[in-house]
């Protein structure tokens, strides 16, 4: 579902995050910063650089992207090369869901 709510900056709220229909997954160079970049203003379009903390099943990732922290990633086809501690790039659809 989409839309939007508007929440009063003293309040807290808790939410995660996760990234699906992620199509293509590729090992990323060391070096280059987490980051999570949002091209299109309004869109749920993520690029995303970061690293592998926890394979949870071969089409289904814990990643710590940036700002975002650790979220979990929805391959749409298994990897099996991917592994913990690895550098990863990718692109999908950013999804929040409140607790």
């Amino acid at each position: 579902e989409s839309g939007s709510m508007q929440y009063d900056s003293d309040k807290n709220v808790e939410a995660s995050f996760s990234i699906e229909l992620v199509m293509d997954l590729k090992t990323a160079i060391e070096s280059k910063s987490l980051m999570a970049i949002q091209e299109i203003e309004n869109s749920s379009h993520i690029k995303c650089v970061g690293i592998v903390k926890n394979m949870i099943s071969s089409d289904s990732i814990m990643c710590e992207v940036a700002i975002l922290g650790d979220v979990i990633v929805e391959l749409e086809k298994p990897n099996a090369e991917i592994e913990e501690g690895m550098f990863v790039e990718f692109t999908g659809n950013l999804e929040l869901e409140f607790l």
